[in-house]
């Protein structure tokens, strides 16, 4: 189990790297806060909406402590930990007192959960500080689950093994969802609070991946030929669709907090170039998730965050 995690941190932190090295050598924009909200992604604020959400970014400057680029970690760094923790543990309960009482079927709250919970934890991302000790503590929110998904492969937590599994066996909760977690972690760790290809690699591996399946088990009627019936062509248009209004909106999200993404500080006037560049990212990933190789939830993520790079960067 701990080689399955150093391989999926060490997969994810290779790529990103790899991301940060393979283009030409250029200038990185600064990852401080900039106060004017047209600093922000594209513009897209600008005008009424940026004058009515104008105190947004100081509230968040306040939380955070000030833009702050050393190791110390700040005491609102726990706080912002803590509401992701309690946060997803509701989210989470939700659905598994639903499974466990019969009230929906395991297989739907399996990606429900799936869909839901990395969104949950990514809106809490531009509270924390921009120290690097800060992704540290960030990390501890699915650190927390993966801790719990031990227990729940060791029988210790069956309600939590009925949500998320498909058949009800608890070795599955240190399959697809472990990975879920430590995919989670190695990008918080690797990329920072600040990385548009984070930020849009786990949007495709949640929301996009989570729609697919729910999607195409109640609708997807037109099977792919390569698939064995498994794979739906309306599944991997709720992928595509869903994956990029997720994705917008949470980069949209962090533009009204005033908190500018590494690689998106330029794209000041290019919103129409930042969707198109979303719509190819997650019809890609939709394309991704349709092979019959390896675990979607390190496949897709992956995939979104090399992309995100390459074609975020001359904006």
């Amino acid at each position: 189990m701990m080689m399955k995690l150093f391989t999926i941190a060490a997969v994810c932190g290779n790529a990103y790297s790899f991301s940060q090295t393979s283009l030409p050598t250029k200038k990185r924009p600064s990852l401080a806060r900039k106060p004017p909200l047209s600093s922000a992604i594209g513009g897209m604020l600008d005008g009424p909406l940026a004058s009515s959400s104008s105190r947004l970014p100081d509230l968040v400057s306040s939380l955070r402590g000030g833009a702050v680029h050393v190791a110390a970690v700040q005491p609102a760094d726990f706080a912002c930990a803590l509401v992701g923790v309690v946060g997803a543990s509701l989210w989470l309960k939700i659905w598994t007192s639903l499974a466990s009482a019969g009230k929906i079927d395991p297989k739907l709250s399996r990606k429900i959960v799936h869909s839901g919970s990395a969104p949950l934890f990514l809106l809490t991302w531009p509270f924390f500080s921009d120290s690097l000790a800060s992704r540290a503590v960030a990390a501890l929110v699915p650190l927390v689950f993966m801790a719990r998904l031990v227990l729940a492969r060791r029988g210790r937590q069956p309600e939590l093994v009925k949500a998320i599994s498909r058949t009800g066996d608890s070795a599955e909760a240190t399959g697809g969802p472990f990975t879920y977690c430590a995919v989670l972690i190695a990008l918080t760790l690797s990329g920072g609070l600040r990385s548009a290809a984070g930020v849009v690699a786990v949007m495709q591996m949640a929301v996009g991946d989570g729609l697919a399946d729910i999607v195409g088990r109640r609708v997807g009627k037109t099977k792919w030929p390569w698939s064995d019936g498994s794979k739906s062509v309306e599944g991997s248009l709720a992928f595509a669709l869903g994956a990029f209004v997720s994705s917008l909106a949470m980069v949209q999200w962090f533009a009204l907090l005033g908190t500018p993404l590494a690689g998106l500080e330029a794209s000041q006037g290019c919103f129409l170039g930042l969707v198109w560049r979303l719509g190819v990212i997650s019809v890609a990933c939709a394309a991704v998730e349709l092979l019959p190789i390896g675990d979607d939830n390190l496949n897709v993520p992956v995939t979104g965050a090399l992309l995100t790079h390459f074609l975020t960067s001359g904006l």
